[in-house]
Protein backbone atom coordinates (compact mmCIF):
# COMPACT_ATOMS: atom_id res chain seq x y z
CA UNK A 1 0.00 0.00 0.00
CA UNK A 2 2.90 2.34 1.04
CA UNK A 3 4.58 1.53 -2.33
CA UNK A 4 1.93 1.87 -4.48
CA UNK A 5 0.68 5.79 -2.40
CA UNK A 6 4.68 6.88 -3.00
CA UNK A 7 4.33 5.29 -6.87
CA UNK A 8 0.81 7.47 -7.49
CA UNK A 9 2.48 10.48 -5.71
CA UNK A 10 5.70 10.41 -7.44
CA UNK A 11 3.06 10.14 -11.16
CA UNK A 12 1.47 12.99 -9.91
CA UNK A 13 4.23 15.40 -9.13
CA UNK A 14 5.47 15.01 -12.87
CA UNK A 15 3.18 16.33 -15.76
CA UNK A 16 0.49 14.55 -17.76
CA UNK A 17 1.93 15.24 -20.93
CA UNK A 18 5.32 13.40 -20.65
CA UNK A 19 5.68 10.35 -22.59
CA UNK A 20 6.36 8.52 -18.89
CA UNK A 21 3.34 9.93 -17.63
CA UNK A 22 1.54 8.11 -20.65
CA UNK A 23 3.62 4.77 -20.75
CA UNK A 24 2.05 4.20 -17.05
CA UNK A 25 -1.20 4.62 -18.26
CA UNK A 26 -0.98 2.12 -20.75
CA UNK A 27 0.84 0.00 -18.32
CA UNK A 28 -1.39 0.22 -15.82
CA UNK A 29 -4.39 -1.28 -17.83
CA UNK A 30 -2.10 -4.17 -19.32
CA UNK A 31 0.20 -5.54 -16.57
CA UNK A 32 -0.31 -6.13 -12.99
CA UNK A 33 0.70 -3.05 -10.61
CA UNK A 34 3.30 -5.50 -9.02
CA UNK A 35 5.51 -5.29 -12.08
CA UNK A 36 4.81 -2.10 -12.84
CA UNK A 37 5.86 -0.86 -9.52
CA UNK A 38 9.15 -2.88 -9.42
CA UNK A 39 9.74 -1.43 -12.57
CA UNK A 40 9.47 2.24 -11.78
CA UNK A 41 11.09 1.81 -8.67
CA UNK A 42 14.41 0.25 -10.71
CA UNK A 43 14.21 3.14 -13.08
CA UNK A 44 14.18 5.73 -10.19
CA UNK A 45 17.04 4.19 -8.29
CA UNK A 46 19.16 3.73 -11.75
CA UNK A 47 18.69 8.23 -12.04
CA UNK A 48 19.48 8.61 -8.46
CA UNK A 49 22.53 6.93 -8.80
CA UNK A 50 23.63 8.37 -11.77
CA UNK A 51 22.96 11.93 -10.34
CA UNK A 52 25.07 11.22 -7.02
CA UNK A 53 28.22 10.07 -9.36
CA UNK A 54 27.53 13.10 -11.04
CA UNK A 55 27.66 15.20 -8.43
CA UNK A 56 30.62 13.45 -6.53
CA UNK A 57 32.91 14.11 -9.70
CA UNK A 58 31.93 17.77 -9.90
CA UNK A 59 32.90 17.73 -5.83
CA UNK A 60 35.94 16.15 -6.53
CA UNK A 61 36.91 18.39 -9.27
CA UNK A 62 35.88 21.33 -7.32
CA UNK A 63 38.32 19.78 -4.48
CA UNK A 64 41.18 19.36 -7.18
CA UNK A 65 40.19 22.94 -8.23
CA UNK A 66 40.99 24.17 -4.75
CA UNK A 67 43.72 22.21 -3.59
CA UNK A 68 45.89 23.23 -7.27
CA UNK A 69 44.50 26.65 -5.97
CA UNK A 70 45.60 26.93 -2.21
CA UNK A 71 48.88 24.88 -3.44
CA UNK A 72 49.65 28.00 -6.30
CA UNK A 73 48.74 30.41 -3.17
CA UNK A 74 50.83 28.90 -0.58
CA UNK A 75 53.96 29.06 -3.12
CA UNK A 76 52.90 32.60 -4.00
CA UNK A 77 52.90 33.33 -0.21
CA UNK A 78 56.33 31.19 0.34
CA UNK A 79 57.94 33.61 -1.99
CA UNK A 80 56.88 36.38 -0.32
CA UNK A 81 57.76 35.66 2.89
CA UNK A 82 61.07 34.96 1.72
CA UNK A 83 61.46 38.03 0.42
CA UNK A 84 60.00 39.85 3.32
CA UNK A 85 62.08 38.19 5.86
CA UNK A 86 65.19 38.67 3.70
CA UNK A 87 63.99 42.60 3.62
CA UNK A 88 63.27 41.95 7.40
CA UNK A 89 66.66 41.02 8.40
CA UNK A 90 67.96 43.34 5.95
CA UNK A 91 66.35 46.31 7.88
CA UNK A 92 67.40 44.54 10.98
CA UNK A 93 70.42 44.56 10.24
CA UNK A 94 70.59 48.21 9.47
CA UNK A 95 69.12 48.88 12.69
CA UNK A 96 71.32 47.33 14.62
CA UNK A 97 74.16 49.32 12.89
CA UNK A 98 72.73 52.58 13.49
CA UNK A 99 72.36 51.57 17.54
CA UNK A 100 75.80 50.70 17.37
CA UNK A 101 76.83 53.44 16.15
CA UNK A 102 74.99 55.72 18.15
CA UNK A 103 76.02 53.75 21.15
CA UNK A 104 79.56 54.73 19.89
CA UNK A 105 78.70 58.49 19.74
CA UNK A 106 76.92 58.94 22.58
CA UNK A 107 80.27 57.36 24.44
CA UNK A 108 82.71 59.22 22.61
CA UNK A 109 80.86 62.18 23.45
CA UNK A 110 79.75 61.42 26.86
CA UNK A 111 83.68 63.15 28.42
CA UNK A 112 82.96 66.43 26.59
CA UNK A 113 79.24 66.54 27.28
CA UNK A 114 80.11 65.76 31.08
CA UNK A 115 82.75 68.48 30.85
CA UNK A 116 81.28 71.27 29.49
CA UNK A 117 77.90 70.71 31.26
CA UNK A 118 80.44 70.74 34.39
CA UNK A 119 81.86 73.62 33.84
CA UNK A 120 78.76 75.63 32.70
CA UNK A 121 76.97 74.30 35.97
CA UNK A 122 80.21 75.59 37.57
CA UNK A 123 80.41 78.70 36.33
CA UNK A 124 76.49 79.48 37.20
CA UNK A 125 77.12 78.60 40.71
CA UNK A 126 80.14 81.06 40.88
CA UNK A 127 78.07 83.62 39.60
CA UNK A 128 75.20 83.28 41.75
CA UNK A 129 77.53 82.79 44.78
CA UNK A 130 79.44 85.47 44.39
CA UNK A 131 76.13 87.97 43.92
CA UNK A 132 74.73 86.37 47.06
CA UNK A 133 78.01 87.05 48.32
CA UNK A 134 78.05 91.00 47.59
CA UNK A 135 74.21 90.94 48.50
CA UNK A 136 75.29 89.33 51.51
CA UNK A 137 77.90 91.52 52.16
CA UNK A 138 76.30 94.87 51.26
CA UNK A 139 73.53 93.68 53.14
CA UNK A 140 75.26 92.58 56.26
CA UNK A 141 77.39 96.01 55.57
CA UNK A 142 73.95 97.90 55.92
CA UNK A 143 73.01 96.22 58.98
CA UNK A 144 76.23 96.83 60.72
CA UNK A 145 76.34 100.31 59.62
CA UNK A 146 72.42 100.86 60.83
CA UNK A 147 73.52 98.55 63.86
CA UNK A 148 76.63 101.07 65.19
CA UNK A 149 74.54 104.22 64.50
CA UNK A 150 71.91 103.06 66.56
CA UNK A 151 74.81 102.69 69.76
CA UNK A 152 75.96 105.47 69.02
CA UNK A 153 72.66 107.53 69.02
CA UNK A 154 71.91 106.15 72.36
CA UNK A 155 74.55 106.68 74.00
CA UNK A 156 74.87 110.73 72.75
CA UNK A 157 70.79 110.27 74.29
CA UNK A 158 72.44 109.41 77.41
CA UNK A 159 74.51 111.74 77.17
CA UNK A 160 72.07 114.59 76.71
CA UNK A 161 69.84 113.47 79.69
CA UNK A 162 73.10 113.56 81.81
CA UNK A 163 74.35 117.06 80.63
CA UNK A 164 70.37 118.21 81.17
CA UNK A 165 71.09 117.26 84.98
CA UNK A 166 74.25 119.57 85.27
CA UNK A 167 71.99 122.22 84.03
CA UNK A 168 72.21 124.13 87.09
CA UNK A 169 75.65 123.87 88.16
CA UNK A 170 79.23 125.40 87.20
CA UNK A 171 82.87 123.79 87.04
CA UNK A 172 85.60 126.30 89.01
CA UNK A 173 88.69 126.22 87.62
CA UNK A 174 92.22 127.82 88.93
CA UNK A 175 91.22 128.55 92.50
CA UNK A 176 94.00 128.25 94.77
CA UNK A 177 93.15 125.75 97.14
CA UNK A 178 94.26 125.96 101.01
CA UNK A 179 93.33 123.68 103.99
CA UNK A 180 90.15 123.69 106.27
CA UNK A 181 88.57 126.14 103.56
CA UNK A 182 84.86 126.87 103.21
CA UNK A 183 83.70 126.10 99.27
CA UNK A 184 80.58 128.22 99.50
CA UNK A 185 82.29 131.33 100.73
CA UNK A 186 85.04 130.57 97.84
CA UNK A 187 82.37 130.80 95.65
CA UNK A 188 80.65 133.63 97.13
CA UNK A 189 83.94 135.64 96.70
CA UNK A 190 84.37 134.76 92.79
CA UNK A 191 80.88 135.52 92.58
CA UNK A 192 81.05 139.03 93.83
CA UNK A 193 84.45 139.68 92.08
CA UNK A 194 82.69 138.94 88.53
CA UNK A 195 79.57 141.34 89.90
CA UNK A 196 77.04 139.03 90.90
CA UNK A 197 74.94 138.87 93.97
CA UNK A 198 74.63 136.17 95.49
CA UNK A 199 74.22 134.41 99.19
CA UNK A 200 75.09 131.16 100.44
CA UNK A 201 71.60 129.97 100.27
CA UNK A 202 71.43 130.13 96.44
CA UNK A 203 74.27 127.34 96.26
CA UNK A 204 72.41 123.81 96.41
CA UNK A 205 75.63 121.89 96.83
CA UNK A 206 79.58 122.42 96.30
CA UNK A 207 83.12 120.60 96.42
CA UNK A 208 86.26 120.19 94.56
CA UNK A 209 86.37 116.75 92.45
CA UNK A 210 89.14 114.30 92.91
CA UNK A 211 91.75 113.62 95.44
CA UNK A 212 94.24 116.78 96.61
CA UNK A 213 97.77 116.87 94.87
CA UNK A 214 99.91 119.43 93.83
CA UNK A 215 97.56 121.20 90.94
CA UNK A 216 94.07 122.70 92.91
CA UNK A 217 91.18 120.81 92.18
CA UNK A 218 88.00 121.71 90.35
CA UNK A 219 85.20 123.10 91.87
CA UNK A 220 81.60 122.02 91.24
CA UNK A 221 78.92 123.97 92.44
CA UNK A 222 75.20 123.79 92.23
CA UNK A 223 72.79 126.60 92.43
CA UNK A 224 69.07 126.72 93.64
CA UNK A 225 68.14 129.11 90.58
CA UNK A 226 69.43 129.00 87.14
CA UNK A 227 69.07 132.63 87.17
CA UNK A 228 72.04 132.68 89.12
CA UNK A 229 74.16 130.07 87.57
CA UNK A 230 73.64 132.43 83.70
CA UNK A 231 74.53 135.89 85.71
CA UNK A 232 77.57 134.16 86.95
CA UNK A 233 78.22 132.80 83.15
CA UNK A 234 77.88 135.91 81.91
CA UNK A 235 79.98 138.11 84.29
CA UNK A 236 83.03 136.06 84.51
CA UNK A 237 84.44 138.16 81.88
CA UNK A 238 84.86 140.42 84.74
CA UNK A 239 87.33 138.24 86.50
CA UNK A 240 90.26 139.30 84.03
CA UNK A 241 92.60 141.73 85.52
CA UNK A 242 91.06 141.25 89.11
CA UNK A 243 93.88 140.39 92.23
CA UNK A 244 93.68 137.11 93.10
CA UNK A 245 91.15 135.77 90.29
CA UNK A 246 93.54 135.77 87.09
CA UNK A 247 93.70 132.35 86.42
CA UNK A 248 90.37 131.43 87.92
CA UNK A 249 87.80 130.23 84.94
CA UNK A 250 83.62 129.18 85.10
CA UNK A 251 82.04 127.20 82.96
CA UNK A 252 79.51 124.73 82.40
CA UNK A 253 79.34 121.68 84.11
CA UNK A 254 79.97 119.18 80.78
CA UNK A 255 79.54 115.92 80.73
CA UNK A 256 83.22 113.64 79.99
CA UNK A 257 82.42 113.73 76.29
CA UNK A 258 81.23 117.23 76.26
CA UNK A 259 84.30 118.11 77.78
CA UNK A 260 86.84 116.26 75.34
CA UNK A 261 84.49 117.63 72.25
CA UNK A 262 85.23 121.25 74.10
CA UNK A 263 89.27 119.87 73.85
CA UNK A 264 89.04 118.92 70.39
CA UNK A 265 87.41 122.41 69.18
CA UNK A 266 89.90 124.44 71.31
CA UNK A 267 92.57 123.34 69.19
CA UNK A 268 90.94 122.76 65.75
CA UNK A 269 92.24 125.50 63.19
CA UNK A 270 89.41 126.40 61.74
CA UNK A 271 87.66 127.45 65.36
CA UNK A 272 88.81 131.31 66.41
CA UNK A 273 86.77 131.21 69.63
CA UNK A 274 85.56 128.34 71.46
CA UNK A 275 82.83 128.55 74.41
CA UNK A 276 80.27 126.95 76.24
CA UNK A 277 76.53 127.64 77.17
CA UNK A 278 73.68 125.51 78.75
CA UNK A 279 75.85 122.51 77.64
CA UNK A 280 76.22 123.45 73.85
CA UNK A 281 79.49 124.43 72.58
CA UNK A 282 79.68 127.75 70.24
CA UNK A 283 82.47 128.05 68.17
CA UNK A 284 83.47 131.09 65.96
CA UNK A 285 85.09 130.32 62.79
CA UNK A 286 88.46 132.23 61.50
CA UNK A 287 87.00 135.12 59.15
CA UNK A 288 84.10 135.34 60.08
CA UNK A 289 81.52 138.18 60.08
CA UNK A 290 80.69 139.15 63.68
CA UNK A 291 77.12 138.98 62.52
CA UNK A 292 78.04 135.42 61.28
CA UNK A 293 76.41 132.55 63.37
CA UNK A 294 78.49 130.46 65.45
CA UNK A 295 78.67 126.62 64.81
CA UNK A 296 76.83 124.95 67.56
CA UNK A 297 78.88 121.44 68.45
CA UNK A 298 76.56 119.04 71.34
CA UNK A 299 77.39 115.65 69.77
CA UNK A 300 80.73 114.18 67.91
CA UNK A 301 78.76 113.62 64.60
CA UNK A 302 78.69 117.76 64.99
CA UNK A 303 82.66 117.69 64.51
CA UNK A 304 81.80 117.26 60.29
CA UNK A 305 80.93 120.61 60.27
CA UNK A 306 84.28 122.03 61.08
CA UNK A 307 85.58 119.22 58.38
CA UNK A 308 86.81 116.77 61.36
CA UNK A 309 86.75 113.51 59.39
CA UNK A 310 87.66 110.86 60.82
CA UNK A 311 85.76 111.49 64.19
CA UNK A 312 88.24 110.78 67.01
CA UNK A 313 86.28 108.78 68.85
CA UNK A 314 89.38 107.49 70.77
CA UNK A 315 90.24 110.83 72.49
CA UNK A 316 86.60 110.98 73.31
CA UNK A 317 86.63 107.95 75.13
CA UNK A 318 84.46 106.52 72.77
CA UNK A 319 86.29 103.59 71.34
CA UNK A 320 84.64 100.84 73.13
CA UNK A 321 81.21 101.63 71.74
CA UNK A 322 82.45 101.03 68.16
CA UNK A 323 81.64 97.64 66.56
CA UNK A 324 84.15 95.36 65.09
CA UNK A 325 82.15 95.22 61.30
CA UNK A 326 81.00 98.56 61.12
Amino acid sequence: MSGRNGGRKRDMSRSPDTPKAKGRKQKKHNQPEVIVEEDVSGSDDESDDSDVSDDSTELEELVATKLKEIEVLRAANTKKGKKSSATASTSSQQAVGAISLVQQIIKELTPVLIAVITESVSSAVQKEVKSLRKELKKEKGSTAQYAQQQVLFLHYEKDKLEQYGRKDSVRISGVKEEDSENVEEVIKKIAEAAGVEMAVRDISACHRLGRRGERPRNIICRFVSRHTKNALIQNRKNLKGKDGFGGVYVNDDLTQMRQRLFGIVRQCDKVARASTKDGKIYCNLRGSQPNDRPIIVETPDDLFKLDIDPIPFRDLGLEHLLLPDA
